[in-house]
């Protein structure tokens, strides 16, 4: 495989991860944002209806911070091949 695509391929996978890194540690606070989820609706939850649903705040962060490390674990897998 030519170099350039090795290069190439590298820079997405660092721009991956640091995209990763950047919104799960160095943004703002992700549960600064309450957001609710009603199981049995595929429509959002108005604002004033928070007794109806579940605050899914936490699961988003959960859902962010493992996307970085699966990406880290990629990245990682990468080089040392």
């Amino acid at each position: 495989m030519p170099k350039f695509i090795d290069y190439t391929i590298f820079l997405i996978q660092l721009t991956v991860l640091g995209s990763y890194f950047y919104v799960a540690y160095i943004w703002g606070e992700l549960g600064d944002v309450k957001c609710s989820a009603d199981i049995e609706s595929n429509l959002p939850l108005a604002l004033d209806a928070s007794n109806s649903g579940v605050d899914v705040s936490g699961y988003f962060k959960i859902a962010i911070r493992w996307g970085f490390y699966m990406s880290l674990l990629t990245f990682i897998r990468a080089i040392l091949a």
